[in-house]
C-alpha cells in the first residue's frame, strides 16, 4: 500500500467517523500522516525464527489457495522452510526488516536494513512483543488510558496455532532439531 493505498485508508476512516481502532496483518508501517486523522499506529512482533513455525502451521491449516497454504499441505516443516527459502525468502527470512520497511519511499534498490527497520519502529506510537502479550497489553492501556479513559485491555488469545506453552528457546531447539543444523542456520543467517 503506497500512495493510493494511503489516500484509501485514510478515506475509509474519514467516512467512519466512530470507528475508533483497525486492526491489520498487512497495513504497512510506518503510515504516513494522514492529514486530517490522529493516527496511532501500534505493531506487536514475535521473535522472528519462532514466527516460522507459526507460519507453517498456519499455512497448513489454512482454508486458502495460496502458495505457502498449498506448499504446507504439501511439505513437511523441512521441505516447506527449504522451498520458502528458495522461493519467497522474505515471508521467513528477514521479515520484519521487510515488513517495517515496505511502506517507506523506495531507492533504487529495495531497503530492507535493520536502520530503516528501527527508524520504522521509532515512529510508531507503541510496539509490543507476542511472547510478552500480557504485560504488551498492559502497558498498551496505560499508555491509551488519558486519551481513551474507557479503553479497556483484554488479553484475547486466537490465532493460536500452538498451545503447549514451550519457551522460545525450546521452540527454537524443536526447530533446529527437525531442520537439521545446515537448514537451520541457512534461516537464521540469511
Amino acid at each position: 500500500m503506497r500512495s493510493g493505498g494511503q489516500a484509501y485508508l485514510e478515506n475509509y476512516l474519514l467516512d467512519r467517523p466512530d470507528l475508533k481502532a483497525l486492526s491489520s496483518h498487512w497495513l504497512p508501517v510506518p503510515l504516513a500522516e494522514a492529514r486530517a486523522l490522529d493516527l496511532k499506529t501500534l505493531i506487536l512482533l514475535r521473535d522472528p525464527i519462532v514466527r516460522v513455525a507459526s507460519v507453517y502451521r498456519f499455512e497448513k491449516i489454512q482454508e486458502a489457495n495460496t502458495f505457502g497454504a498449498v506448499a504446507a499441505k504439501k511439505y513437511d516443516i523441512r521441505d516447506y522452510v527449504r522451498w520458502r527459502l528458495d522461493e519467497q525468502p522474505g515471508v521467513v527470512s528477514n521479515y520484519y526488516s521487510e515488513y517495517l520497511t515496505s511502506n517507506l519511499p523506495e531507492p533504487e534498490q529495495k531497503r530492507t536494513s535493520l536502520p530503516d527497520a528501527v527508524r520504522s519502529l521509532e515512529q510508531l506510537f507503541f510496539v509490543g512483543i507476542v511472547e510478552l502479550f500480557e504485560d504488551s497489553m498492559s502497558l498498551l492501556g496505560e499508555m491509551l488510558q488519558p486519551e481513551f479513559p474507557n479503553f479497556s485491555v483484554a488479553a484475547v488469545r486466537e490465532n493460536v496455532t500452538d498451545t503447549r506453552g514451550l519457551s522460545n528457546a525450546e521452540r527454537k531447539r524443536e526447530l533446529r532439531d527437525t531442520l537439521g543444523d545446515a537448514l537451520y542456520d541457512r534461516l537464521v543467517f540469511v
